[in-house]
């Protein structure tokens, strides 16, 4: 299991400004699966296969990072924005 957070600094921002939806505070990838907490505390479960390799990089989980404030997603080299992330996850999962 990998986990990665904001600093506590870092998260009381996250959780106090409007767009805290799209902010990931907290997450940890086991097995197949990389689980996510966002600024209101949602829990979000995604497929590592949502990250697949391009022409210049391909993730890496063993280095997983949540950076710019939790803004961004870092997979070793391989980086992935979190709204949208975030904005696909609500769009697959409506109800």
């Amino acid at each position: 299991m990998i986990i990665d957070r904001l600093s506590i600094k870092e998260i009381i921002k996250s959780i106090s400004v409007y767009n805290r939806r799209y902010l990931i505070i907290a997450g940890c990838i086991i097995d197949d699966n990389i689980i996510l907490v966002n600024g209101r505390f949602d829990i979000i479960k995604i497929d590592k296969s949502w990250f697949p390799a391009n022409k210049l990089t391909k993730p890496n989980f063993n280095s997983f990072e949540i950076i710019d404030h939790g803004n961004t997603l870092k997979f070793g080299d391989y980086e992935a924005a979190s709204d949208v992330i975030i904005c696909e996850y609500e769009i697959l999962n409506k109800k």
